[in-house]
């Protein structure tokens, strides 16, 4: 009805003809098709090209931070072998000799294959001068390796010889003996350990446990081990005082392989890895190359690595099942941008070509003029809506107008897609509740409907989703005469809601807990993880401020720093303390990262975290045998060190006197070659109870190793109190030790060197100590000697 008055309207003002045309004009609408054609092309692959920038942007970011989390990762796995590698050196330290079953014992009781997979193993790798290389092989030969040699053979100023080596199977095997100063790379990294007296990482080698199966590259992390500990800080003491280096050979296919596995199984088969020694990336510095074929198409992302004096490339490209580059949205803009130029021009060029026949159909009769009118207006009440599909439908269901964007929607000719049945355009399935209930919606008396719906392209059958609008046409009486339609193609919006859907099952089931919160730092969401690490329902935290888990471990300095590094570089990453709901306070890895909408603006924060108490335990472990004796429990004789250092710091200061008691068992050898290394283990448990009961809280007990044992008394009024101490201790040792239904009567020699009659640091009493234990052994009686003064 609308239509038709407009049309009324139209014809009723149309004017009588219209003016003609000058030369000027005809040739401009000549070249308006083309000129329209190609501006609307242009600025189609414009906008197309700068999409597909931002779409590629994007993806780059994502796997760069995927990148930076598995360099991080890779860091930390080489912290703590360098950390199990500094046990070993205690170990050493902490007594004169190690024997092999000692050695095998320790490195056993690290659980290496289990919680670090890809250690080929951890040896101890002995210092050799020239003058000591004959005893050195005959020392190894009397162990029972009756063809040890040092390899390679040759005189050289130095030798250091692979002795220990677990797990020492067949591959090992082939290490032992093995001079690895003999060999510039090795040498140059083991050098730069003994003199900074720290960890160092060797550059890219070919092991020797290599067979001519499966060959990888390596490297070796070595930490020296000095005798006594590093007297000082000056280089030529600490090459005097060497004693070798605990060492640890890495395959860097299996470290590799078992590291991703393990703790990046996503990025497996997503991400493909090559690794470089050094700032070259050519083969002959590849050290790791990803078994999965990197796409062809995606961004290249590099990164460095720096440990311990070495400094390794890392490239990264998408693997076969990375997430794919999604250019949708940018070919959509493409394709919809040309056809919409492409119609414009073939209305344009339309329009100007019937331009003079119009013209003069209007001149000729008023009549004539007002049909043409009525139609032109429906023409472009049809275009004027070009980017959806727009028809009409008769009462019988058949379609009797079209405009060119329906045409292209399901790629059909109009000639054949007018006066064809709507129900062609529907996928089989749903003909069924198509247009009847549509008609009979009207029928009621419904000004619209809308419904989603399911259609099929004529050209290939493929499917795609609409959103189908219908209004009824009416005529002066107000009967229902056609109905008019538009569909809006939503395959897109559709496929938007699926990867919505996505998001959120892979939010739902992170295994990290994640936050996010408002631009005003309100928690907004939490996953299940979360819920499962904190202990709070997601009901308790909404709306509140994280700072509801603050454990109140940190300063306000910590997270100003926090604040200033989000604002600054967007993102923050880092280990904090945090309370659960039950008031427990646990160790976590957390990264927050700023969300910014389209204007640039702070949207959201969003907060990935995990609970790394399990991991912090076990460093913890690692500290403690690397101060402490693994079999006593005692602290070693360079925690002993250390604190004798400290007490004659304080002796000095306020003019005290200390003393240092030297103790030795007496028959324990026969135990431990009658009954075994068990019987000798649970005698010296036994021994290092009754002394830690014996002594006082502020004197210090330590094993030096082996049977021999120290003790530090800070404060003493004479030296009749040490010898009282002393006697206390024979007659506490005096006392049986059972075992296993066997009793042991063993007994102690008891040296005492005091400060300052004896020396003035830490060497110089020990060796009184020790010196005037070695009198007390010759003393039959009372087992206890204290030195006069300090040694000649």
């Amino acid at each position: 009805m609308a239509s038709s008055q407009f049309s009324k309207d139209f014809a009723s003002h149309a004017p009588p003809g219209p003016p003609p045309v000058s030369g000027f004009v005809r040739r401009l609408l000549a070249i308006l098709p083309g000129l329209i054609l190609l501006v609307g092309s242009t600025a189609a692959w414009q906008q197309s090209s700068l999409l597909r920038e931002r779409e590629m942007r994007a993806y780059s970011d994502r796997l760069t931070l995927n990148l930076n989390e598995i360099t991080i990762s890779l860091t930390y796995r080489l912290k703590a072998n360098v950390q199990i590698l500094r046990g070993v050196a205690g170990l050493f330290a902490a007594s004169r000799s190690v024997s092999r079953e000692e050695f095998a014992a320790y490195v056993h009781s690290l659980g290496v294959a289990e919680n670090y997979p890809g250690i080929q193993g951890i040896g101890f790798s002995e210092w050799i001068a020239p003058a000591e290389k004959a005893r050195h092989i005959e020392r190894l030969r009397g162990e029972g390796y009756a063809d040890y040699v040092i390899r390679p053979s040759g005189e050289r100023d130095g030798y250091s010889a692979i002795i220990y080596l677990e797990p020492f199977d067949w591959r090992n095997r082939r290490a032992f003996g093995y001079d690895m100063w003999s060999e510039p790379v090795r040498r140059a990294a083991m050098a730069r350990a003994r003199d900074e007296g720290r960890a160092a990482m060797t550059r890219k080698v070919t092991l020797v446990q290599e067979t001519e199966q499966d060959v990888q590259a390596g490297f070796l992390i070595y930490v020296p081990v000095y005798r006594g500990g590093i007297p000082n800080d000056a280089v030529e003491t600490r090459r005097a005082a060497l004693r070798g280096w605990a060492y640890s050979p890495l395959r860097v296919d299996d470290l590799i392989n078992n590291f991703m596995t393990a703790e990046h199984p996503g990025h497996v088969q997503g991400l493909t890895l090559k690794i470089y020694d050094g700032a070259e990336q050519d083969e002959a510095h590849l050290m790791y190359s990803s078994p999965a074929n990197a796409l062809p198409d995606g961004p290249i992302i590099t990164t460095g690595l720096q440990f311990e004096g070495s400094v390794w490339t890392i490239v990264a490209r998408p693997g076969p099942s990375a997430e794919p580059l999604e250019t949708g949205r940018s070919d959509m803009v493409l394709a919809g941008g040309l056809l919409l130029t492409l119609a414009l021009t073939l209305l344009t060029l339309i329009l100007t070509r019937s331009h003079a026949r119009v013209a003069a159909a209007l001149r000729e009769t008023a009549k004539a003029n007002r049909s043409l009118a009525e139609k032109e207006t429906l023409l472009r009440t049809i275009y004027d809506s070009s980017n959806v599909a727009i028809f009409l439908l008769d009462l019988g269901g058949r379609i009797t107008h079209a405009n060119q964007r329906m045409g292209e929607m399901f790629t059909c000719p109009l000639t054949r897609l007018v006066g064809s049945p709507y129900s062609d355009l529907e996928q089989p399935d749903e003909r069924g509740d198509g247009l009847p209930p549509l008609l009979e919606l009207f029928k009621q008396g419904k000004a619209s409907i809308q419904f989603e719906r399911r259609y099929r392209r004529l050209r290939d059958d493929s499917e795609f989703w609409g959103m189908l609008t219908g209004r009824p046409i009416a005529n002066p009486e107000g009967n229902t005469i056609s109905l008019v339609g538009v569909i809006a193609d939503i395959s897109q919006l559709k496929k938007t809601e699926a990867a919505m859907h996505l998001a959120r099952t892979v939010f739902d089931h992170c295994s990290e807990g994640i936050i996010v919160t408002d631009a005003k730092n309100r928690i907004v969401s939490v996953n299940p993880a979360f819920t499962r690490i904190t202990g709070f329902p997601a009901e308790d935290v909404m709306g509140q401020d994280p700072r509801k888990l603050a454990s109140g471990a940190h300063s306000k300095e910590f997270f100003r720093d926090m604040w200033r590094s989000l604002r600054q570089t967007g993102r923050w990453e880092g280990e904090l303390w945090n309370r659960k709901r039950d008031g427990t306070v646990f160790p976590e890895l957390l990264s927050v990262s700023r969300v910014l909408d389209t204007q640039g603006r702070t949207a959201n924060y969003v907060g990935i975290f995990q609970d790394i108490t399990a991991r912090r335990q076990a460093e913890d472990r690692i500290r403690e045998l690397a101060h402490h004796d693994y079999l006593t429990g005692l602290p070693n004789r360079a925690f002993f060190v250390d604190h004798l250092d400290q007490a004659l710091a304080l002796a000095r200061r306020y003019d005290r006197r200390l003393a240092v008691l030297f103790l030795d068992l007496d028959r324990f050898k026969p135990v431990n070659d009658t009954y075994g290394h068990n019987a000798g283990d649970a005698v010296l448990c036994a021994v290092a109870r009754r002394l830690k009961a014996s002594v006082r809280a502020s004197d210090v007990l330590c094993r030096q190793g082996g049977d021999e044992f120290l003790i530090l008394v800070p404060e003493f009024r004479d030296c009749a109190q040490l010898e009282e101490l002393a006697n206390k201790l024979v007659n506490t040792l005096r006392q049986p030790i059972t075992w296993n239904e066997h009793q042991f009567s063993i007994g102690c020699s008891i040296g005492i060197a005091t400060y300052p009659e004896c020396g003035d640091d830490e060497d110089k009493l020990i060796q009184c100590a020790d010196a005037a234990m070695y009198r007390a052994k010759d003393d039959k009686e009372r087992h206890v000697a204290l030195a006069t003064g300090p040694l000649p």
